[in-house]
């Protein structure tokens, strides 16, 4: 059913205790997705797959980084960017969030299109996780880790190997926007100073 199936050994599952009423109005297609594969680590990492109690736990922090999207999207897994990708209400669209740059990436693919295409013709960079977690010394990272940028690149950080630490996912993301919000307007080459971060 799932080509990537074929291409990401399963690492190893998490060990949770999930609500599948959480989500009383998912889409089949997405529930059985979720209630098959929740709690999954692909590849040391490389992509993991959302239980029912993270999916409704990002849907929120999402909508708030992202208003336009708050009560629309359903997200069903993750990378080792801490990229989150989620389904639409209607379950014909499939939504791309980027802490790295704060951005959404939207892809007009079925949840079973987007596993049998995106991810099989190389969307998660597999290489350059390979090369990144060789540098920093490690195997694998954790279910609720990713690797992001220590100089986030709107602050002048080099996209390169150096300037990647492992980190937990939401505290990234809570950084990146935080550091993001308080930047997004000031001109082009503006020398920045003290920037405070909100707990």
């Amino acid at each position: 059913m799932y080509t990537f199936l074929d291409n990401y050994i399963v690492t190893f599952k998490e060990a949770i205790k999930d609500d599948k009423s959480l989500y009383g109005e998912t889409p089949k297609e997405l529930f059985e997705f979720i209630n098959s594969f929740g709690g999954y680590t692909f590849s040391n990492g490389l992509y993991r797959i959302h239980s029912f109690s993270s999916s409704l736990k990002w849907a929120i922090l999402l909508g708030s980084y992202f208003p336009g999207y708050k009560n629309n999207i359903f997200p069903f897994a993750f990378d080792w960017m801490g990229r989150q990708f989620c389904m639409s209400n209607n379950g014909r669209t499939i939504f791309m969030f980027d802490p790295a740059t704060l951005e959404d990436f939207i892809m007009e693919q079925s949840l079973n299109g987007f596993h049998d295409e995106e991810l099989v013709n190389g969307i998660l960079g597999q290489d350059l996780f390979k090369e990144i977690i060789n540098q920093l010394s490690l195997i694998k990272i954790g279910y609720s880790e990713c690797l992001g940028y220590r100089t986030p690149l709107f602050l002048g950080g080099a996209d390169a190997i150096e300037n990647y630490e492992a980190i937990d996912i939401e505290v990234y993301w809570h950084l990146q926007n935080e550091l993001y919000q308080q930047v997004k307007n000031l001109p082009e080459g503006t020398k920045i100073g003290k920037i405070n971060i909100k707990p």
